[in-house]
């Protein structure tokens, strides 16, 4: 059984007796992940056997289901031949303390726990797809943020550069009462390149406001990738222009 691939659909599979729950996230995924196949079960051992026939990129399960024990399907997933870049997201409350630690660290297992709050689930659901992404072994990898949450800290060291596939992001230095907006990226551009130019920390800070969908590669093998994409190096040029433009205009 083959891996999920970043370059295919996004699969889900819904795990829930509840047809409410069950209409809720596929409207949510519908709504904020483009190219998604959604699979659903109504009960634990209907939702093993697809877990088995075809590991998804991501499992939304409940915590008990009809036919199996409570989190049966959570470690059924866990287990699975072919389902290491699978990430899990439970709803319900959060586990004892100690309980799946390292999983809920990496992104493995994320927890859903506040009913019908889209903001949350989608926070949950981003950082589930992050996991499955960065699990598969590629020059670059798919990256997922929800609205509000930053991507770039000013100050940091500089270790990726990003290509914006969809979605609109915001360039900013300080903090809030202070903020000063810099500008706007989106779509086509590319984001932190000048830590490929000049390898020095971030220059400023940077957050999305839409739902966005990011290419992700390693500034020590940008050169690569750049050669194996001539587009990208288009892109990247016309990113360096635009921003030494702004520049120009701010001066």
């Amino acid at each position: 059984m083959s891996k999920p691939n970043i370059e295919d659909k996004k699969m889900f599979l819904l795990a829930s007796a509840s047809s409410e729950r069950i209409k809720w996230l596929q409207d949510i995924i519908e709504k904020h992940i483009s190219r998604a196949a959604i699979f659903v079960a109504r009960d634990g051992l209907d939702a093993a056997a697809k877990l088995q026939n075809a590991p998804p990129h991501v499992v939304i399960t409940d915590i008990e289901l009809p036919k199996t024990k409570p989190m049966k399907l959570v470690e059924h997933a866990m287990n699975v031949r072919g389902a290491d870049s699978t990430s899990i997201i439970v709803c319900g409350p959060l586990p004892k303390e100690g309980e799946y630690l390292d999983e809920m660290v990496t992104g493995k297992i994320c927890y859903f726990h506040t009913e019908n709050d889209e903001s949350e689930f989608l926070k949950a659901l981003m950082k589930a797809l992050n996991f499955s992404s960065q699990s598969t072994q590629a020059d670059f990898h798919i990256k997922f943020l929800a609205p509000g949450e930053v991507l770039l800290k000013e100050g940091d060291k500089a270790d990726f550069v990003y290509f914006v596939k969809k979605g609109q992001l915001t360039a900013f230095r300080g903090q809030k009462p202070d903020e000063q907006e810099l500008g706007a990226i989106s779509v086509g551009e590319f984001v932190g390149e000048m830590a490929y130019i000049n390898g020095e920390p971030r220059s400023a800070s940077v957050k999305a406001v839409t739902d966005c969908e990011l290419i992700e590669v390693a500034v020590g093998t940008f050169d690569s990738v750049l050669f194996k994409r001539p587009a990208w190096s288009k892109a990247l040029m016309m990113t360096l222009s635009k921003r030494v433009k702004a520049a120009n205009q701010t001066k």
